[in-house]
C-alpha cells in the first residue's frame, strides 16, 4: 500500500525497525535457552521494540505491520506477565513473524501482500491461553438487522476507517473456491493479484486472502473498492449474488457497535491486551538490567555516543576522494624528490602527509563495523538447523567487538553461513552418537574474531566428529576429482582441502540443509575474491576449525612495490613476511632443487621459490658486467651457479658473474593461508598505501592479479593475488615438496639456534644480543646526547632514558670519536616496567641465527654471557638488560 508520508520519513522507520528485530532474535534466543533467569529485562526489552515497530506501522499506515506486530506485542505481554511460559514452539512462531516482518519491510509499499496468516493464526491461538485459533472461534452477536457473517470483521481498524471515511463502496464478498477458482480454471495467485489490483480486502480473524483460499472452504470478506455496484462483481469474477454492497447505514452501526461492544473474555476473542497495560509499558520504570550473558544484553552496555545517520552513497564518495587524495599526495612527494634545498617547503609536505593520514584513518574509521552484526544471526541459524535435524548444538560467539570495513562484512556473510550449516550438519554428531563417543550430548559451535598481522582472523570452531581424509580421498576418486595415483601421493592436509573443489560433498543423502556441492567452494571463491584465503585444521574424532583470513579494508591498503624487468608490481604488506637478500657467492650453499622446485634454506625451513617472471611470462635477462649489455637469461634454475664461495667485499664484487652484485636474488617472503613461499624479482622499491580498483572485464580470469593501482609516479601497476601466484605455480598441490620440508625441518631443529643481532663498537671487535632480549633498535644522531655530569641520556618516546657506552663498562675499543650517528640498543623490560636504559653501539652488522654453544668469555664484565666463532670471527654475546641494570645502579 502507499502513504501520504515523506520518502524520508517512511525509509527512517524501516531503519529503526530493522534495527529493533535484529536485536529481538538474539533476545528470543536466550529467553528460550535460559526460561525464567532470563525473563525479566530481557522481554521487557524485546517488547518495547516490537512496540515501537508496531507503533511505527500504525502512524504510517501499514496495517499488515502493526496487525502482525500487536498480535506479536500481546503474545509477549502474555509471557512478561507470567500468564505463558516460553517454549521452543512459542519462539518458532515468534522468529517466524520477525521474518515476515523483515520480508514486508523489504518492500514496505506491498506489505500487505506478505502472507502470513499461519503465523497469525498461531499466535491468536497462544494468546487464546492455548485455544483453537481465532479464525475458528464462536463470532460475536451482530447489530440487529445485519448479516451475522459481518460481526467477525474489525471495523476500526486503520485501513477500515479511512475507507469508510472515503465514503468509499463497500461489498460484502463470499468465494466458494470449488465453483468460482477451479472449475473456471482460474489460479488462487490470479484471484488474489486480481482482487488486490481492484481495492483492500478485509478477512475476519485476521488470516490473509492466500491462508483463505489454500483452506479450500467458502469464506467471506469485506471488500472496499471505487467500483460501483454494476461493475465490483463483473471485476471480481464472480457471481453478482455472491457480491452484496452494504449500505451506509448498517457500516455506520456496525462501527459504532465495535467500540461500544464490552470486551469478552480472553479464551473467546483474541484481544486479552487492555489499554492500560500498554500505557504501563511506556511510563514504569524498569529494574536494572540483571547479568544475563546476551549478545544484546552485551551490545546494549556501550557508551552513549552522539550518532548521525549518513547515506551510504556519501560514505563512498568519502572513501574514494580519500582514495584519490592520497594518491596525490604519493604522487607530490615523488615530484619533490631532489628538493631537499628548501626546508619550508619540506615542512609543508610533511604537513600534508599528516593531514591526509588523518582524513584517510577517519574516513576508514566511518566505514568500520563490528563482524558482531554478522555473528548475531548465526545462533538462529544453527538453532533451526538443530531442531529440524534432531540435534543438540550451543553456540558460542567472542570478538564480536572486532572491526572490519563495511564492504568486507557484506562478502563474508554468504561464506560463514556456508561454513556454519556446514558444521551443524555434517560436523556434530547426534546426542545419541556424542554420548556413545563420551562426549557431552550437546555439541558446541565457536565463532571468533581477532587481528594478526594486519589482517582479521574468523575461526569457526566445532567439536564433532572432524574430517576424516580417507573418506574424503574415496569420495574424490569416486566423484573423479581426483585420480587414484594422486589420491596414493596426497598427504591429509590435501586431502582435507578436497572439501573446497568445485561440486564435492561427502553427504549421503542430499538435504534442505546440505550435500549438493556448492557450499565450501563458494566460501573459499567469495574469500580469495576478497584478497583473504581459508584454512582447514581437523583431528577425527576432537573436531575442525575453519579460519578465513580477511582484509581489513578493500580500498586502502599498504603495498610494497617490486620490479621485473621494466614492469612493477604491488605486494599487499599483510602477505609479507620478510624481505631475503641471497649474494650471488651465496646462490650454490643457499639455493637447491627438490622434487623439481627451487627451495631457499632459510632458518629451518626449506621455502619453495617463484621466480615472478617465470609465472607472468616475461622475458629474463641480465646484464653483463663488463659491457652492461642486456642479454637472455638462460638459467633455467635459480640453482644454476658454478662453485666460487671465496669472501668479494660488495662494493668490489665486479668481475665474475658467480660473484656479481647484480646477480643477487632479492626475495619477498610472503604467506596466502597455509601456503608460505619466496617470491624472486629483480628490483624492490618503497612501501606505499595504494588505493586498489578493480581489474577490467578482460583481466579478472587472471589468477595472479587481485587489483589495480597508481602510483605515486602515476603509473598503472597490477597488484598481485599471493593465492593466485601459488595456484599457478602448482605449490599448494606439492605434496612430495611439503613432505621434504617438513623433513628438513625435523633435522634442523636438532641443533639448537638462537637470533642473535651483531653489532660492532669498535673496530674488528663484534659483539651478538640475542633478537628475544631487545625491545627497539633505534638509529641514534649523537647530537641529540644530552650530558649531564658524566652521564648521557637521551630522550626517548617523552622521558629521558640513560644511555650506556661498552667502553665505560667493559674492557672493549671505545666509540669511534669521528662518527655522528650510532645505534641504540633498548633491552626488554621486566614485565608491566618501563626501559632501564639503552646501549649505544658504533654499527649494526647482520641479524643472523648462530648455534647456541657458548665458550666462556675472554673478558669478564656485567652482562657477559660467552663467546663463540662466527664466520671465522670471535663474537662476544652479550645481556644487554643486565648491562644497563649494573649501570644505572652504579
Amino acid at each position: 500500500m502507499d502513504t501520504l508520508f515523506d520518502d524520508s520519513l517512511v525509509q527512517e522507520f524501516i531503519t529503526e525497525s530493522r534495527e529493533h528485530l535484529d536485536s529481538i532474535e538474539p533476545d528470543l534466543l536466550l529467553v528460550e535457552e535460559q526460561g525464567k533467569a532470563a525473563a525479566g529485562e530481557v522481554v521487557h526489552r524485546i517488547f518495547r521494540a516490537i512496540h515501537s515497530v508496531k507503533g511505527g506501522a500504525s502512524f504510517l499506515a501499514y496495517d499488515a505491520l502493526k496487525g502482525l506486530s500487536h498480535k506479536m506485542e500481546s503474545v509477549l505481554m502474555l509471557i512478561r506477565d507470567g500468564e505463558l511460559e516460553i517454549s521452543a514452539p512459542i519462539t518458532d512462531v515468534l522468529l517466524r513473524s520477525v521474518d515476515k516482518l523483515r520480508l514486508m519491510l523489504d518492500d514496505v509499499t506491498a506489505s500487505d501482500s506478505v502472507e502470513c496468516g499461519e503465523e497469525s493464526a498461531l499466535l491468536e491461538q497462544y494468546m487464546n491461553g492455548g485455544a483453537a485459533p481465532a479464525a475458528e472461534a464462536q463470532p460475536e452477536a451482530a447489530p440487529a438487522g445485519t448479516d451475522d457473517r459481518l460481526s467477525a470483521f474489525d471495523w476500526q481498524s486503520e485501513a477500515m476507517r479511512s475507507l469508510l471515511a472515503k465514503a468509499s463502496p463497500v461489498y460484502l464478498v463470499e468465494v466458494i473456491p470449488a465453483e468460482d477458482i477451479s472449475a473456471e480454471e482460474r489460479t488462487a495467485e490470479a484471484f488474489i493479484q486480481n482482487t488486490l489490483s481492484l481495492g483492500t480486502p478485509f478477512l475476519a480473524g485476521g488470516e490473509e486472502l492466500a491462508a483463505a483460499l489454500a483452506a479450500g472452504k467458502p469464506f467471506t470478506f469485506v471488500f472496499g473498492t471505487v467500483l460501483e455496484d454494476d461493475l465490483a462483481a463483473a471485476a471480481l469474477e464472480l457471481p453478482e449474488e455472491r457480491v452484496c454492497a452494504l449500505s451506509a447505514e448498517t457500516l455506520d452501526n456496525l462501527s459504532k457497535s465495535s467500540v461500544a461492544a464490552p470486551v469478552a473474555p480472553q479464551a473467546q476473542v483474541p484481544q486479552p491486551v487492555a489499554p492500560k497495560a500498554e500505557t504501563a509499558v511506556e511510563v514504569q520504570e524498569i529494574a536494572p538490567e540483571k547479568n544475563v550473558a546476551a549478545p544484546a544484553a552485551r551490545a546494549a552496555r556501550v557508551e552513549n555516543a552522539e550518532t548521525l545517520r549518513v547515506r551510504l552513497d556519501l560514505l563512498t564518495r568519502l572513501m574514494n576522494s580519500a582514495g584519490e587524495l592520497v594518491l596525490a599526495r604519493n604522487q607530490l612527494f615523488k615530484a619533490m624528490e631532489g628538493m631537499n634545498d628548501q626546508p619550508q617547503l619540506a615542512a609543508l609536505l610533511q604537513n600534508m602527509d599528516r593531514v591526509t593520514a588523518e582524513i584517510q584513518g577517519s574516513v576508514m574509521q566511518t566505514r568500520l563495523q563490528p563482524v558482531g552484526g554478522v555473528f548475531g544471526k548465526f545462533p538462529r541459524v544453527v538453532r533451526d538447523i538443530a531442531r529440524k535435524l534432531g540435534k543438540e548444538i550451543e553456540v558460542n560467539l567472542s570478538g564480536t567487538e572486532v572491526e572490519v570495513d563495511r564492504s568486507v562484512i557484506e562478502l563474508i556473510s554468504d561464506p560463514l553461513t556456508h561454513i556454519i550449516r556446514n558444521c551443524a550438519d555434517h560436523a556434530i554428531e547426534t546426542p545419541d552418537e556424542r554420548a556413545a563417543n563420551g562426549k557431552p550430548r550437546s555439541g558446541t559451535i565457536e565463532i571468533a574474531a581477532y587481528h594478526e598481522g594486519g589482517q582479521v582472523i574468523v575461526a569457526v570452531i566445532d567439536d564433532g566428529r572432524g574430517i576424516d581424509p580417507e573418506k574424503i580421498r574415496k569420495s574424490a576418486e569416486k566423484k573423479g576429482v581426483i585420480t587414484p595415483e594422486q589420491g596414493q601421493r596426497m598427504s591429509d592436509s590435501d586431502l582435507v582441502n578436497l572439501i573446497f573443489a568445485p561440486g564435492f560433498s561427502t553427504a549421503e543423502q542430499i538435504t534442505d540443509v546440505s550435500g549438493r556441492g556448492v557450499g565450501m567452494d563458494v566460501v573459499r571463491t567469495n574469500i580469495e575474491k576478497l584478497g583473504g584465503s581459508v584454512e582447514v585444521d581437523s583431528r577425527i574424532g576432537a573436531g575442525t576449525t575453519v579460519f578465513l583470513r580477511i582484509p581489513l579494508t578493500l580500498a586502502i591498503v599498504p603495498a610494497l612495490l617490486a620490479g621485473v624487468q621494466d614492469d612493477q608490481f604491488a605486494v599487499p604488506q599483510t602477505s609479507v613476511e620478510e624481505i631475503v637478500w641471497v649474494r650471488a657467492k651465496d646462490v650454490k650453499s643457499q639455493i637447491g632443487r627438490v622434487h623439481d622446485k627451487d627451495v631457499l634454506r632459510l632458518r629451518n625451513t626449506l621455502l619453495p621459490l617463484v621466480r615472478l617472471a617465470d609465472i607472468l611470462g616475461i622475458e629474463r635477462t641480465f646484464e653483463h658486467p663488463e659491457t652492461h649489455e642486456p642479454l637472455p637469461d638462460r638459467r633455467a634454475r635459480l640453482s644454476d651457479r658454478r662453485g666460487g664461495t671465496e669472501s668479494v667485499d660488495f662494493e668490489r664484487r665486479d668481475g665474475d658473474r658467480r660473484t656479481n652484485w647484480r646477480g643477487d636474488y632479492r626475495i619477498i617472503v610472503v604467506r596466502s593461508g597455509r601456503t608460505r613461499y619466496g617470491l624472486v624479482v629483480d628490483r624492490l622499491f618503497d612501501s606505499e598505501d595504494i588505493v586498489m580498483k578493480p581489474l577490467s572485464g578482460h583481466l579478472k580470469n587472471v589468477r595472479c592479479f587481485s587489483g589495480a593501482t597508481i602510483t605515486g609516479d602515476g603509473r598503472v601497476i597490477t597488484v598481485l593475488d599471493i593465492e593466485g601466484v601459488a595456484a599457478m605455480a602448482e605449490l599448494s598441490q606439492n605434496a612430495d615438496l611439503q613432505r621434504a620440508s617438513e623433513d628438513y625441518a625435523s633435522k634442523q631443529e636438532q641443533t639448537t639456534r638462537q637470533a642473535v643481532v651483531l653489532f660492532r663498537n669498535a673496530a674488528r671487535e663484534t659483539f651478538a644480543v640475542p633478537q628475544s632480549a631487545l625491545l627497539r633498535l633505534e638509529r641514534l644522531e649523537l647530537d641529540t646526547v644530552q650530558t649531564l655530569g658524566s652521564e648521557e641520556f637521551v630522550n626517548y618516546r617523552g622521558r629521558s632514558l640513560p644511555v650506556v657506552r661498552l667502553e665505560q663498562r667493559l674492557p672493549v675499543g671505545a666509540f669511534p670519536a669521528h662518527l655522528q650517528h650510532g645505534y641504540l640498543l633498548v633491552p626488554k623490560p621486566a614485565a608491566g616496567a618501563a626501559p632501564e636504559g639503552g646501549v649505544l653501539v658504533s654499527e649494526i652488522v647482520d641479524a643472523i641465527e648462530m648455534k647456541g654453544e657458548c665458550e666462556p668469555s675472554r673478558i669478564a664484565g656485567p652482562g657477559v654471557l660467552g663467546s663463540t666463532v662466527y664466520e671465522g670471527e670471535m663474537v662476544t654475546l652479550l645481556d644487554p638488560a643486565a648491562l644497563v641494570s649494573n649501570a644505572v645502579l652504579n
